[in-house]
């Protein structure tokens, strides 16, 4: 296997469907680690072997975590209990060439054997399905990652070219009605079939499963779950992006039917010759745990205690995407998830909130479940020079919502983000917007670490320090001139603009003139910016140059001076 490490999409993503589940294994004796073992894989790659060896499979993954559990338990074979998707990645490694008689049992939940509808949507027409809860945040998240790593392409595209494994979710049914031809489309004639799950499902393939390992599938049913997709022709546009190239989904006349999970339909899950048990009212994220005694009666567990895991109605998300670290504090100021740049050390103390990160000048995402409403501070701390993307969002059942900005950052600056959550308003989350910092406070900040620096021996001198103070002093001096300067013509423009006994060509005149004396104002400010931070480095460089500042004073003051040219 290669570059398991690199590759791996090991955040847990979607831990709160499994908690209660793992809870419960636990409590009957089962350690994480020892004989009980979470596999993530990397959901987005294709869930059968892949020949090509730099492209890791969902079988790969799986096939990977199978030999760990058996180096650390000791054991030959391995039991998996596998939620969704995940039991087509073990039907695919069990069925397959590559298997090693090391799996006595599979329980699957809510597998669609068989595909499933809403596949659809994502598919053909890059749309993230309503229905698909936690995936959709998943997804949407992704896709936004993708953006921001300068992947200008298609929803469509890129899920075809980085999330190939839900092609593999397509329904092997007949699920397409064309409304030209008033007909059920034939899966056979359908452009973009799953020929993987349909090979998968052949009577060779299905005796391989039932022969080699014992199986148990426990679905929900009795949930309104997408049957059939009435679909139209394309539009020039769709055929121009490569969209809906089966056909075009009719607005509101999808057909659900109260046969299946909410995701998958209960035709769907079974397999001929397994037994099948259906768990009615139960949907597609409440499976691990409403499943859970039944999973435990399977594996011959007595159990004393079933746990429930959290219920999670809400998530307030943030995604951050090089070189800044993210500190999340909420809004009665008691809690708090991220890197806390006062100390360098993560800390978490939201009930329920996780920190996922893929590496310092990498991805971080910040998940609050369940969050109340108010003014979140999202602070952002620089750990490099560079361009940093960052994206808000809140999921629900009913509603889904999704905030994005970019900035510049220094090393080391903070910038701060409030975020007002009001998820029962029009307005749940505002656009992304950072606080300003007072320019003379900035400044005086880098006035004050000069003076620090002398104290402690950093700089030699106090006529070497103030070389430094002097043109800082000066750009504050100037800085403030101009913006009480600007702040005053501002307000005669206000007024003049307000005033309806001005004639209109007058008015126009006066406003003309005063517009460009705010632009002068603007150009001066910025030479006023330039000259006297130039002025600040070369005296900065000659101190050292003469060995009057230590090189930790040096590199220090250039970091504040990049911060402070960043906030001006």
């Amino acid at each position: 296997m290669t570059g398991l490490e690199e590759s791996s999409w090991n955040w847990d993503l979607v831990g709160d469907y499994y908690q209660g589940l793992i809870k419960t294994l636990e409590a009957a004796g089962f350690t994480q680690g020892e004989d009980l073992f979470i596999a993530c894989y990397d959901w987005r790659k294709i869930n059968g072997f892949n020949s090509d060896a730099a492209v890791n499979s969902g079988e790969e993954y799986l096939s990977y975590w199978i030999d760990e559990a058996k180096a650390k338990s000791g054991v030959s074979k391995v039991d998996i209990i596998a939620h969704s998707m995940g039991g087509l990645v073990s039907r695919s490694y069990i069925q397959g060439a590559n298997y090693q008689n090391d799996v006595d049992q599979l329980i699957m939940l809510g597998t669609p054997n068989h595909g499933s509808s809403d596949s659809y949507y994502p598919w053909e027409g890059g749309e993230i399905p309503t229905n698909w809860q936690k995936y959709k945040e998943i997804l949407t998240y992704y896709l936004l990652l993708l953006k921001f790593k300068g992947l200008n392409i298609t929803n469509i595209a890129t899920i075809h070219e980085y999330i190939p494994s839900v092609k593999q979710l397509l329904p092997t049914y007949d699920y397409l009605f064309d409304t030209v031809r008033q007909m059920l489309v034939p899966n056979a004639a359908i452009v973009e079939i799953n020929s993987w799950l349909n090979d998968l499902n052949s009577e060779t393939e299905i005796a391989k499963l039932r022969s080699r390992v014992r199986t148990q599938i426990f679905y929900g049913d009795g949930r309104d779950t997408l049957n059939q997709i009435p679909v139209g022709e394309r539009s020039v546009l769709d055929i121009q992006l490569g969209e809906w190239i089966d056909g075009k989904p009719i607005d509101g006349q999808a057909v659900y039917e109260p046969s299946g999970d909410g995701t998958v339909m209960n035709t769907s899950v079974p397999i001929s010759g397994i037994a099948s048990i259906a768990l009615p009212g139960v949907e597609h994220s409440a499976l691990p745990d409403q499943a859970a005694l039944k999973i435990m009666q399977a594996l011959g567990i007595r159990s004393e205690q079933i746990f429930s895991s959290p219920d999670t109605k809400s998530e307030l998300m943030f995604l951050v995407a090089s070189p800044v670290f993210p500190l999340v504090t909420t809004p009665d100021g008691t809690g708090q998830i991220g890197y806390d740049a006062a100390t360098g050390n993560l800390v978490n103390t939201i009930d329920g909130a996780r920190y996922l990160s893929a590496g310092d000048n990498e991805a971080k995402l910040i998940i609050i479940p369940n969050p109340v409403d108010g003014e979140y501070s999202l602070e952002l701390t620089g750990n490099a020079d560079g361009a940093y993307h960052l994206a808000s969002g809140y999921f629900s059942d009913t509603k889904s919502i999704v905030k994005e900005t970019a900035g510049e950052v220094a090393d080391e600056q903070i910038i701060n983000y409030p975020v007002n959550l009001q998820s029962a308003g029009d307005n749940i989350l505002p656009e992304l917007a950072p606080d300003k910092e007072d320019e003379s406070v900035a400044i005086n900040r880098v006035i004050a670490d000069i003076e620090a620096m002398l104290t402690k021996g950093w700089i030699k001198n106090k006529q070497s320090a103030q070389e430094l103070i002097r043109p800082l002093k000066q750009l504050n001096k100037q800085l403030s001139s101009i913006d009480k300067q600007t702040a005053r013509i501002k307000k005669w423009i206000d007024k003049i603009s307000a005033n309806t006994k001005i004639k209109p060509k007058v008015k126009e005149q006066l406003l003309k003139v005063l517009n460009k004396r705010l632009d002068k104002l603007s150009v001066q400010r910025a030479k006023y910016i330039e000259r006297d931070l130039a002025s600040f480095n070369k005296n900065l460089e000659n101190l050292k140059k003469k060995n009057k500042i230590t090189i930790e004073g040096y590199n220090s003051l250039i970091k504040s001076i990049n911060i402070l040219r960043k906030i001006l």
